[in-house]
C-alpha cells in the first residue's frame, strides 16, 4: 500500500475523531454538564421598579429594587411567588434613582436546592398622577 494512502487514511481518522470529540463537547456544554450554577443570576420582566441586586443569604432572599420611574413612587407593595412581603420593605416611598430593600424572603432555597427562580410582583402609585402601576417579573440565582 502506498505511504500517501496510509497517511491520508490516518489523517481522515484523526480529523473525524477530532470532529466527534468537539461535537460531543459542544453538546455537553449546551445541556449544562459543565455549568457550575443552575442558570446563573438575573432578572426579567420589570419596567420601572427594577431589581438592582439580589442574593440568597442565610436570612433568605434579599432583593434591592431601584426606582427608574422618574417620579417618586409611594404605597409600594411587593409579593414573591404570591406571598405579600410588603411589611418587610425598608421603605414604602422611593424617590427617583433611590433604592429600596426587601430582606429575608424565606423558603426559596430548601435543602438540596441549588438555585432559586421566583415570580415577583411590584405595585406602586405614581406620586404625581396618583395612578397605580403593577409590574411583574422573575428573579433567579444560585442558593
Amino acid at each position: 500500500m502506498n505511504k500517501w494512502i496510509v497517511a491520508g487514511i490516518v489523517l481522515a481518522v484523526v480529523f473525524v475523531g477530532f470532529f466527534f470529540l468537539t461535537l460531543s463537547g459542544v453538546v455537553l456544554w449546551e445541556i449544562g454538564v459543565f455549568s457550575t450554577v443552575d442558570g446563573g443570576k438575573g432578572y426579567t420582566g420589570f419596567n420601572q421598579m427594577k431589581p438592582l441586586d439580589h442574593a440568597y443569604t442565610n436570612q433568605g432572599l434579599d432583593i434591592v429594587f431601584t426606582n427608574a420611574f422618574g417620579a417618586r413612587v409611594k404605597n409600594l407593595t411587593v409579593s414573591v411567588d404570591g406571598v405579600d412581603f410588603s411589611d418587610d420593605l425598608d421603605s414604602k416611598s422611593v424617590k427617583p434613582g433611590d433604592a429600596v430593600s426587601l430582606v429575608a424572603v424565606p423558603d426559596v432555597c430548601g435543602k438540596g436546592v441549588r438555585s432559586y427562580n421566583v415570580a415577583v410582583d411590584i405595585s406602586y402609585v405614581n406620586s404625581i398622577t396618583g395612578l397605580k402601576r403593577v409590574e411583574s417579573g422573575r428573579v433567579w440565582g444560585p442558593c
